[in-house]
């Protein structure tokens, strides 16, 4: 629906800011958890849900627009928390 709407508003898509984060009370904070026997697999589930397929299905939907325009950029953002091991 945003592809469409931008589409029919514009005529183009010509830049896609993925930017995505669930900051929920019930994922906040507790989707950085380092000890696998504590992780929380609802919370992870989530954070995969929103930080990695979210990213994914807006870029589906933004390159056949983009590639009819033969032009386009996508950027894709992460916090400070994918920098750390």
């Amino acid at each position: 629906a945003m592809v469409a709407e931008t589409v029919k508003r514009y005529d183009r898509v010509d830049v896609l800011a993925n930017i995505a984060a669930d900051t929920s009370p019930e994922v906040i904070g507790k989707d950085s958890e380092t000890d696998i026997l504590k992780l929380d697999l609802a919370v992870f589930d989530r954070t995969m849900a929103v930080n990695v397929r979210g990213f994914l299905l807006t870029m589906k939907s933004v390159v056949p627009e983009m590639l009819k325009r033969r032009g386009g950029a996508i950027v894709n953002t992460s916090s400070m928390v994918g920098l750390s091991p």
